[in-house]
């Protein structure tokens, strides 16, 4: 699992989606289990009501992921050739990781 996760984020654009996911799927994921948890409270709302209120959600989650990491991502993308540094990577990465 680690090799396949590693040689994933070898390309800078599926990096650049890995931590678009990773800002993304924990809000997610707390929107659903309060949704499970406190299913009484949403018995009145129709399937369509509560799928568009994920939905609004989701939205939202990625609105503020790449308002927050959307800079670093773009950074990590540059095309030069010192922007694919390691240690420039790692500056960047240490920052969307601050960010989070």
């Amino acid at each position: 699992m680690k090799k396949i996760i590693s040689t994933l984020l070898e390309n800078p654009y599926l990096r650049a989606v890995f931590l678009l996911v990773v800002f993304i799927l924990p809000a997610s994921l707390i929107r659903l289990v309060l949704y499970f948890t406190y299913g009484d409270d949403f018995q009145s709302l129709s399937v369509g009501q509560v799928m568009t209120s994920l939905l609004v959600g989701l939205r939202f989650d990625v609105s503020m992921a790449v308002m927050l990491v959307g800079i670093p991502i773009l950074f990590l993308l540059l095309p030069f050739r010192w922007s694919h540094h390691r240690y420039v990577q790692r500056l960047w990465g240490g920052f969307i990781y601050c960010a989070w």
